[in-house]
Order: C-alpha cells, then structure tokens, then sequence
C-alpha cells in the first residue's frame, strides 16, 4: 500500500509547520511513506483551511492512502504505522476524522483513493462555507454533511480522541498524534508547545 502525508501551510504558521513537518518527514521516512509539503497556496482564491481539499485532491490519485496533517497537527508517538491506527474503524469506510468536544474535526484526517472520496471532497468545494462559520471554514461543511446524510456516515469514521489528542484531551501515553488548534490560541503557544515535545518527549502530559 502507498501512503502519503500531505501538509501545506503559509508564512504564519511556518514556525511550528516546519517543527511538525520536519517529525512528520521523518516518521514518512521510518515507516517507507510519501511527505509532501506545500508551501504556498494551490488556489490563491481559497484561504489555507480551504487549500488543504485541494491539496488533497491533487495527491491523492498517486497514493492509495493519505493523511492530511494541520500544521499545528504533531505526531507525538512515531512507532505506529498508519494502516494499524485506522485498522480499527475501517469496517467499509474511506475516510477517517478526528474527533473533539464538538465532534468530527478537519484538522487531522485520513483519506483512501476512491471515487467517492474525491466526489466527496470536490461536493464539499463546491458547497464552500457555510453561514456563520466562523474560523471553522471547511471543517463546518464538512461536519454538516456527516451530521446531516445517513450516506455520508456511512463512508466516514470518527477516530476517538485518545488517538488523535485536542488541547482538553485526556493525557495517553499511547496516543498517535497531538493537534494543538493554533487558530484558537496564539500560534507562538502552539509553536513552544510543540518544541516542548519535541525536546522533552511525549511521556508525559502535555501543556494546555
């Protein structure tokens, strides 16, 4: 199988992309997976957020398998293979979210190579935002459509946040990745944060 992990991000968040882009080529090249990095906006029209379904549109026809990682987005534990941690909610699915306090979070996705992923990911540009979505941008569309289509669910699994974490996440030792919502915190924090990790390791609990 063929994974890649796809990042893009602009001058604003560089400092702690190139921290988390740095781990995640690293783990790419531990594992025999795919990093690709975008550095500057595919659609100039679109804000970043919405840039990463493009992005993702664009990669996914060379791979059988990707992960869209947030570039506040860290993979803390880099001893799980990709394949083994969505192992468990695969069950007829073909894209894997993860998950918050208010349910499926764009930030950190996992995507197969399928018709209807790609239909699913061109429905959701062509939709764009929705009203009053505030800093959520594609990731409201995105959860509309799950919450509200029985055939959207039925394609899409939500990967528990003992996973993938979130700032009010309980703290395990095991867990895959640290998604630290810059957006929602001043994204000097989120790159100290991230640095920390780095330089301290996972085991123990993260900062808030």
């Amino acid at each position: 199988m063929k994974i890649g992990i796809i990042q893009l991000y602009d001058d604003r968040r560089k400092g702690y992309g190139d921290l988390t882009g740095g781990v995640a080529e690293a783990y790419c090249a531990q594992h025999g997976y795919t990093y690709v990095r975008y550095r500057e906006m595919l659609d100039p029209t679109l804000i970043p957020t919405w840039n990463k379904l493009v992005a993702v549109l664009r990669e996914l026809p060379n791979f059988d398998l990707v992960l869209w990682l947030d570039a506040d987005a860290l993979i803390v534990n880099p001893g799980h293979r990709i394949e083994d941690v969505i192992a468990p909610y695969e069950a007829g699915k073909d894209m894997f979210f993860s998950s918050d306090n208010m349910g499926l979070c764009a930030g950190v996705f996992f995507a197969r190579n399928t018709p209807w992923v790609t239909n699913f990911l061109t429905g959701v540009l062509a939709v764009g935002e929705l009203p009053d979505c505030g800093h959520l941008h594609e990731q409201k569309t995105i959860r509309t459509l799950f919450e509200s289509y029985p055939k959207v669910r039925d394609k899409i699994s939500l990967i528990p946040d003992s996973v993938i974490h979130y700032p009010y996440s309980e703290f395990d030792p095991s867990a895959f990745i640290m998604h630290y919502w810059a957006i929602s915190n001043p994204f000097e924090q989120a790159e100290i944060n991230i640095r920390n990790i780095i330089k301290h390791g996972w085991r123990r609990p993260f900062k808030r």
